[in-house]
């Protein structure tokens, strides 16, 4: 599907190996080159209801670049036990074992690659389950929302009351439609 189309339109890292923020990049990249930059979307205003049809200019998309070369390993203060642990990066090759919630939650031990220096799976997976939900927000951030990436956040007017409103750009049914 469109794994297999995204990977044979890509040179350079194999596609196993592109990180999640990196996939979704160039799954944008694609989109606006196949059709072009205009991505109609359908908003419910939060203030009216109104439902406005908004073409969204995927040239407009913010892309916040790594500075320096990609670790494989990201560092993350934990705010209430005061520790330090070292996760790893999420994967293209790790999304078939993360098909639901629970699978999230379950592997996460399995990104965390060690805290205060102990590497021992089985004391970090301990750990984790007896760690405060901020501590395990800190980890989940680290690995599922890295400081870098294509923002899909964005802002529209709405056509009816003119209340500005938060805007998710996200693939739907028609994103490899044209416009």
């Amino acid at each position: 599907g469109l794994n297999l189309i995204l990977a044979s339109c890509l040179k350079g890292p194999a596609y196993s190996e592109l990180t999640l923020p990196d996939k979704l990049f160039a799954l944008f990249k694609l989109r606006q080159l196949s059709y072009g930059s205009d991505y109609p979307l359908e908003a419910v205003c939060e203030k009216c209801s109104h439902k406005n049809q908004i073409t969204f200019q995927l040239s407009s998309m913010e892309v916040d670049y790594l500075e320096d070369s990609m670790d494989d390993v990201t560092t993350v203060f934990l705010p209430d036990s005061k520790k330090t642990a070292v996760v790893g990066v999420l994967r293209t090759k790790d999304e078939a074992s993360m098909s639901e919630i629970k699978d999230v939650i379950h592997s996460l031990p399995k990104y965390v690659k060690s805290v205060e220096g102990i590497t021992d799976q089985h004391v970090v997976s301990l750990f984790l389950e007896g760690t405060t939900v901020r501590d395990v927000g800190a980890v989940r951030t680290a690995i599922f929302s890295p400081p870098y990436g294509i923002s899909q956040n964005s802002e529209y007017n709405c056509d009816k009351c003119m209340e500005k409103n938060n805007l998710l750009v996200s693939v739907n049914a028609n994103f490899f439609s044209p416009s």
